[in-house]
């Protein structure tokens, strides 16, 4: 129980970083425009909030690290819901976006749902990621992704930025789910947790989570530059980054299995996600604005 209590702690404070980092990101996005900006428009506050944002973002792999040493993958991401809630805040009171009440109600039904994740890995105990099947997670991993990725196909002939919000954040979802994953598999390659792997053959996952955690990164950039906002593409993004390593762990973790907790869970994050699509405010954001210029 005190393993899976630092997982959920470190699962919280990665949750926080990430969602306030994203928001910042969103915030001085105008940074990488700086050239094609008059020079009223250029803000070096802006620049300022966009480099924070960026450093808070690379301290993500920190968290999961952490948290992979004490429990498995799921009990970390299970609580990541919790800052949506921070992001839908930070998108009204300071981007201005139009965020409606049912946005809110919606942010807290996904909310809800990844907590039930969290409680439902506690009740699943100790579980050994050492024994979860390498080739089941390789083939679902390559299988998502590449159905991701022609989703993300769209997401570039589209110039809505609600669409645009969707595909791409499925697919940084598809990589954020499977980084905690694939960073288990080879810190876990020796039969025992690890900070980092010990055996050789661990590197290959954990350096490939690496490369995963960096495509989602830039594919947060593409998004924002593209007009996506950032309260429909990160309830997205968050809402598989929790489903993936829970499905993954289903698949190939023995002992790991569905339970009511469970299925209520994956049902709160879904229609916490239609929630926070119905209602909202046709105006464009700012950065779509921006993008149309």
């Amino acid at each position: 129980m005190t393993f899976a209590l630092v997982g959920l702690l470190l699962g919280l404070i990665n949750t926080t970083t990430l969602h306030i980092a994203k928001a910042m990101q969103r915030h001085g996005i105008n940074t990488l425009r700086w050239a094609r900006l008059s020079a009223e428009e250029r803000s070096g506050k802006h620049a300022a909030i966009y480099i924070v944002g960026v450093i808070l973002n690379q301290t993500t792999p920190l968290w999961i690290i952490l948290a992979n040493r004490y429990s498995a993958p799921a009990y970390a991401t299970g609580m990541f819901g919790v800052g949506l809630v921070l992001l839908l805040v930070y998108s009204s009171v300071v981007l201005k976006e139009p965020v409606s009440p049912v946005n809110y109600l919606g942010a807290i039904i996904v909310m809800g749902g990844t907590i039930l994740f969290s409680v439902h890995s506690i009740q699943m105990g100790s579980l050994d990621v050492s024994l979860m099947d390498r080739r089941t997670v390789f083939l679902f991993s390559v299988a998502y992704m590449a159905a991701s990725s022609l989703g993300l196909m769209v997401g570039f002939r589209s110039r809505k930025g609600r669409i645009i919000g969707i595909a791409f954040g499925m697919f940084a979802g598809a990589a954020a789910g499977l980084d905690p994953i694939l960073k288990a598999l080879g810190q876990n390659a020796s039969g025992s947790a690890s900070l980092i792997p010990t055996e050789l053959w661990g590197w290959l996952p954990f350096g490939l989570s690496f490369v995963l955690g960096s495509c989602g990164f830039f594919t947060v950039q593409i998004a924002f530059l593209r007009g996506a906002r950032a309260s429909v593409f990160v309830p997205f993004q968050s809402s598989l980054y929790v489903l993936l390593p829970v499905v993954v762990q289903l698949l190939a973790l023995p002992g790991y299995a569905a339970t009511p907790i469970l299925v209520t869970g994956i049902a709160c994050i879904v229609a916490g996600i239609i929630f926070m699509q119905l209602g909202r405010n046709p105006a464009a954001s700012v950065v779509e604005e921006a993008a149309a210029t």
